[in-house]
């Protein structure tokens, strides 16, 4: 479709966190990226610095040190919203252009599903358009507020509370609709059901396009050892044709010196007749 929408959500560790931050500085290779249109890029919470944002989020909240809930640690959770290209370029724009009016509904449409599900708990949260489609970038601290059986009250990032919230493997499914309905009065719906399209992490596309460079770089050197073989050959014939010529040349001049010297005695034709019997009989 043109015009789907989706919305990409993953737990993060401490350490994404910290790589999440350099993507955002576009520090490192980053080949998808156009540096020319980085200074584009709109920057809507936070500072360039997301894990320095997020220690701040959690002493000001009061905000209890990660809670796990099995399997990988939540440090923090990211969201990253598209859309088809084909929508921000309803004009037929190529390759690293947009409407800006779209981009500017499109911000102003995730803004306002943040300020309702997320409000308070936003870390960071840019519009990249330095890359072939705009896309969202964001960081939310998914904290919940409990009671303790003491009648205490505490503040902890939960992935289960704070995003799954009871709904288990349909929690995913459900955050789409939510987006597809955020989204609908701007002419965008929800992503095919079921579909398995998926947004390549900057490492997972590096990986790609160095397997594809070194493909490439594999031809190209098959080509010039092929080329450099067929210079080759072209460099042999034409020297065995160069001897060829000199040895013609001299024997031509041999004959020249003989024929000379037999004529002055009065036995060129005769000798002349004997060297062409032998070089036909040679050849």
């Amino acid at each position: 479709m043109d015009n789907a929408t989706m919305v990409r959500i993953e737990r993060r560790s401490a350490s994404e966190v910290s790589a999440f931050g350099r993507h955002l500085r576009r520090e490192g290779d980053e080949p998808h990226v156009d540096p020319g249109r980085t200074h584009l890029n709109h920057r809507i919470v936070g500072t360039a610095d997301p894990m320095s944002d997020l220690r701040s989020m959690r002493e000001a909240s009061g905000v209890r040190p990660t809670h796990w809930g099995g399997g990988k640690p939540c440090d923090a959770v990211e969201l990253l919203f598209t859309a088809s290209p084909a929508w921000f370029r309803p004009n037929g724009e190529g390759k690293g252009r947009w409407c800006p009016k779209r981009v500017r509904a499109f911000a102003s449409a995730m803004t306002a599903f943040l300020d309702r599900f997320f409000n308070g708990r936003v870390v960071s949260a840019r519009i990249d358009l330095d890359e072939e489609t705009p896309h969202g970038h964001v960081l939310v601290l998914p904290w919940v507020e409990r009671v303790t059986k003491l009648g205490k009250k505490i503040r902890e990032v939960s992935w289960q509370k704070g995003i799954v919230r009871g709904r288990g493997r349909g929690s995913f499914s459900w955050w789409q609709d939510q987006w597809g309905l955020a989204v609908e009065h701007i002419g965008l719906v929800r992503g095919e059901r079921g579909s398995e399209a998926k947004h390549k992490r900057p490492a997972k596309y590096k990986a790609e396009m160095y397997s594809e460079l070194c493909e490439e770089k594999a031809k190209v050197a098959a080509l010039e050892a092929e080329i450099a073989l067929l210079r080759k050959r072209e460099a042999e014939a034409k020297a065995r044709a160069a001897l060829a010529a000199e040895r013609s040349r001299q024997d031509e001049a041999k004959d020249a010196e003989i024929e000379a010297a037999l004529e002055s005695m009065g036995f060129a034709e005769g000798r002349r007749a004997d060297r062409q019997r032998v070089r036909g009989a040679a050849a």
